[in-house]
C-alpha cells in the first residue's frame, strides 16, 4: 500500500493526536519506508512482536509527518534532537530540512499500539 501525501495543517494552539493500530502481519510493514538507522533498530529487537511494533510505529510516524510536510515518507530526514560526545545525533526524533519549519511531535508505542 502506497500512501498518498497530502498537506495537513494544524492551527496555532491546536494539537493533533494520531492512534496507529498494529499491522495484521509482519509482511504488512513496508520496511522500505524506513531509513537504514530505523531498519537497524528494528532488527536489534529479539522478539518478533517488538521488532514489528517498532517498525510499524516508525512507518506510521513517517506517514503522519508526510501529511504535514508534503515530503514522501521514505524521503523524510529524521534524526535525534541533540548530539552526543561522538558527534552522533540521539534523543527525541526531529525532522530535518523542512522548508518553513518542521512539525513538533512525539512518538510512543506500547502493547501493540502507537500514538503520535
Amino acid at each position: 500500500m502506497t500512501p498518498t501525501v497530502r498537506r495537513l495543517a494544524v492551527a496555532r494552539g491546536e494539537l493533533d493526536v494520531w492512534l496507529l493500530p498494529p499491522p495484521d502481519s509482519p509482511r504488512d510493514v513496508p520496511y522500505d519506508e524506513l531509513d537504514a538507522y530505523e531498519r537497524g533498530r528494528a532488527d536489534s529487537y529479539r522478539r518478533p512482536d517488538d521488532r514489528q511494533m517498532y517498525a510499524a510505529a516508525h512507518v506510521g510516524l513517517r506517514r503522519v509527518l508526510a501529511g504535514y510536510t508534503g515530503i514522501e515518507p521514505s524521503r523524510l530526514n529524521l534524526a535525534g534532537e541533540r548530539y552526543n560526545g561522538n558527534g552522533e545525533r540521539h534523543g527525541r526524533p526531529v525532522v530535518l530540512g523542512v522548508p518553513g519549519g518542521a512539525p513538533q511531535f512525539s512518538l510512543s508505542h506500547s502493547h501493540g499500539l502507537a500514538i503520535v
